[in-house]
């Protein structure tokens, strides 16, 4: 188990793996005042991101290129959309189209990654899957910040309403959502080699450092991990190896089978074995810390 904690501005970084009694402890240096987040300060950071709703000329396509996340749907339908009758909590569904035709659907539940195509004149938009399999909606209402559309399931023709913010990456591939970064999700068919264990590791390790670096670029106040598969424990300034008996069955859902969810685990605690990782000393809060952290693990898988 890997685990900081902080007491008053003094902070501890202390790793601990997995259940076993192995510890390393480094005394962080006093925080500044600095590292507080300015009330203020509100704004996401305009070097990385762009207000559509500031754009003089702006393209229908690049208006629907937002994190779209669902508002509401058919009565009827609620709770298919919106509640994990299993484990009873909220469900968050959402569609992030990117301007370079990919999304990701569902991004804090079942994702699923593809193509999308907007047709205008028909007022359609089609997801297109890798299995070849399409979902088309039909546009009845456009917003720049709210979307309606209809689409038809048998008989039925549900109704769902999504919202945005009109907060997007000057490059898309910033945004730890973009399917480059969510591969690692998709469970794969067919066993997996040591290599190709490695390289979704390494993108789960990867999609964390951007989703923080993302959360710490919003200026969010809070940051949620709902529905995000992970081996971890986050604290407030803090993170943590999840010990093999707590280890998220969503997380390990994400590789062929448990035995190779395992062997991934093992690597991640390998590189913490190591004691290689080196607290930065000028970052700009816990947030960016932590991230520089994540990116430690990843270069040194």
């Amino acid at each position: 188990m890997l685990k900081y904690r902080s007491a008053l501005f003094v902070w501890t970084l202390c790793f601990t793996i997995s259940c076993q009694n192995v510890s390393v402890k480094q005394t962080i240096r006093n925080r500044r005042q600095t590292d507080r987040p300015d009330k203020d300060s509100i704004l996401p950071d305009t070097s990385i991101f762009r207000l559509l709703k500031q754009s003089r000329a702006i393209s229908i396509y690049d208006l629907m290129s937002q994190h779209w996340e669902l508002e509401d749907v058919d009565k009827k339908h609620w709770n298919e959309f919106f509640w994990d009758t299993l484990r009873d909590k909220r469900i968050y569904s959402g569609l992030y189209l990117f301007p370079d035709s990919t999304f990701a659907e569902n991004p804090r539940t079942l994702i699923a990654l593809g193509k999308w195509i907007l047709d205008k004149p028909a007022s359609e938009l089609s997801l297109l899957y890798p299995n070849r399999q399409e979902k088309t909606y039909r546009i009845s209402d456009f917003r720049p910040t709210r979307l309606f559309m209809r689409y038809e399931i048998g008989s039925e023709l549900l109704n769902f309403e999504f919202s945005a913010d009109n907060l997007v990456y000057k490059k898309p591939i910033d945004d730890p959502f973009h399917p480059a970064h969510n591969g690692w999700r998709i469970r794969p068919n067919l066993s997996e080699s040591a290599e190709q264990i490695r390289k979704r590791i390494k993108g789960c390790v990867q999609f964390y450092a951007l989703f923080f670096k993302d959360n710490r670029a919003r200026k969010d106040k809070t940051i949620s991990f709902s529905g995000l598969p992970n081996c971890f424990t986050w604290y407030n300034g803090g993170i943590a190896l999840q010990s093999t008996f707590e280890l998220d069955k969503k997380w390990m859902g994400c590789f062929y089978s448990e035995e190779q969810a395992m062997e991934g685990y093992e690597m991640i605690k390998t590189v913490l074995d190591k004691h290689a990782l080196k607290w930065p000393s000028h970052a700009g809060g816990w947030i960016e810390e932590l991230r520089s952290i994540l990116g430690q693990i990843h270069d040194q898988l």
